[in-house]
């Protein structure tokens, strides 16, 4: 079924439910990420309404998924070209 979990993401609590302590743990550290970043540009950007906050910490963390997903795109690439090299080598020798 589930454990369940309440995170609090910048003024909100939310109740989540966990199928592992796994997606617990995945829960809460993504909460901490939201929090932190999202706590930078409130006193970064003084008086500026919490919306427009989340809004910076979505794109944020967007920007950054994307940027993991495709620098692991050009490792598995260079694995890729790395193990075929690795072929050609051993049969030529």
């Amino acid at each position: 079924m589930g454990q369940k979990v309440n995170i609090k993401i910048g003024e909100r609590s939310y109740s989540l439910t966990a199928a592992t302590p796994e997606k617990e743990r995945v829960f809460r550290l993504a909460a901490d990420s939201v929090n932190r970043r999202y706590d930078e540009l409130v006193r970064k950007f003084v008086g500026t309404p919490p919306i427009e906050l989340m809004s910076m910490v979505a794109l944020n963390e967007s920007i950054g998924r994307i940027e993991a997903q495709l620098e692991s795109s050009r490792s598995r690439e260079d694995v890729s070209a790395l193990f075929k090299q690795l072929g050609q080598y051993l049969d030529q020798h």
